[in-house]
């Protein structure tokens, strides 16, 4: 029978099986019947609110991770925009004023007019320091401050930039301790599991094999599809 018992492979069928595992080991002590001992039902009580509130910090934790994601892609695009709208404006602004073409390489811009390639996300951080970098170097040799957008604005982006950065850190570790957390409760819980099998394997060792399943199942335990109907069908009852 063993090899036919089906593991609780999510925290939804462990979650199924305490609560199965309780009410039934309850209710067949107080029909003094039960296969488990008080003791054995009252740790399977004791496990099923810590779990439950594991599972939903596990749900929090992600979606704050994953709505801490979503802000940081949003302040990169609005940075990257600001960024590309920069690069055009100053070389619009060079080739208008007929500024040297040097004036570019402040900028780590190359001087023939065409724009950095961009393969992460996060280079556009590096880029708008470079431009930040750059505009100062500008301002030293006398060229007039960039506008529409300015180094303020590309300032402002990549302070909110690091800040949601910062956040994402944030819920990442938080989301790790959450994690870590139920990992350890799962193993208790597929502890409690294997215990229980056994105990029931010994208890019904004189069922028959469909009786045993048909038992177990009723205190949360699943097997394999084959066996999802044991038992004959019952004989017609004849007519008295």
């Amino acid at each position: 029978m063993a090899t036919n018992l089906v593991p609780a492979n999510s925290d939804r069928a462990r979650f199924d099986f305490l609560k199965s595992a309780r009410n039934s080991g309850q209710a067949d002590i107080t029909a003094d019947k039960g296969i488990l001992s008080q003791e054995q039902v009252d740790s399977v009580k004791a496990t099923i609110d810590p779990y439950r509130q594991a599972m939903l910090a596990s749900r929090d934790a992600y979606a704050d991770r994953r709505n801490a994601v979503a802000a940081r892609t949003e302040i990169l695009e609005k940075l990257s925009h600001n960024i590309r709208d920069f690069w055009t404006s100053l070389i619009n602004r060079n080739k208008r004023n007929s500024l040297p073409p040097g004036l570019l390489e402040y900028y780590r811009l190359p001087t023939d007019g065409g724009r950095p390639k961009v393969t992460t996300k996060t280079r556009w951080v590096q880029l708008g320091e470079d431009l930040i970098d750059g505009e100062k170097l500008a301002l030293e040799k006398g060229f007039p401050a960039m506008s529409n957008p300015s180094v303020a604005d590309i300032t402002e982006f990549l302070g909110e930039t690091e800040q949601a950065g910062l956040v994402v850190t944030q819920t990442d570790s938080a989301y790790q301790d959450v994690q870590e957390e139920l990992t350890n409760l799962r193993k208790a819980v597929d502890t409690q599991m294997r215990e229980l099998a056994r105990q029931f394997r010994f208890h019904l060792a004189d069922h028959e094999a469909s009786a045993r399943r048909r038992i177990m199942r009723r205190y949360g335990f699943t097997f394999t599809q084959e066996f999802e109907n044991d038992g004959p069908e019952p004989e017609p009852v004849p007519e008295a």
